[in-house]
């Protein structure tokens, strides 16, 4: 079932970068189809300190409305998020 407000396919995954991350590309591996959101079998670790920070390139003008962040179980979710467009 294909979601309206999903923006997989307008997120361009071969120019995702994840900075800080212990194995590289795994950034690019935490967009999925809405379908499969609820998938665990992908994830990104830091490297060092525990922060990542994603560059999301979208092909298209979006608008981010909300965000669904599913992590492994509750120790392993972040404290904080913040964004930052057009940078």
């Amino acid at each position: 079932m294909e979601n309206a407000n999903d923006l997989f396919g307008v997120i361009d995954l071969d120019k995702v970068r994840c900075l800080n991350e212990k194995h590289s590309k795994t950034g690019a591996h935490l967009f999925r189809e809405y379908d499969m959101r609820f998938e665990k079998t992908d994830f990104v670790t830091s490297e060092c300190d525990g922060e990542l920070l994603l560059i999301i390139p979208f092909i298209a003008q979006v608008k981010v409305r909300s965000i669904c962040i599913i992590a492994k179980d509750e120790n392993t979710a972040p404290a904080e998020l913040r964004l930052f467009i057009n940078t």
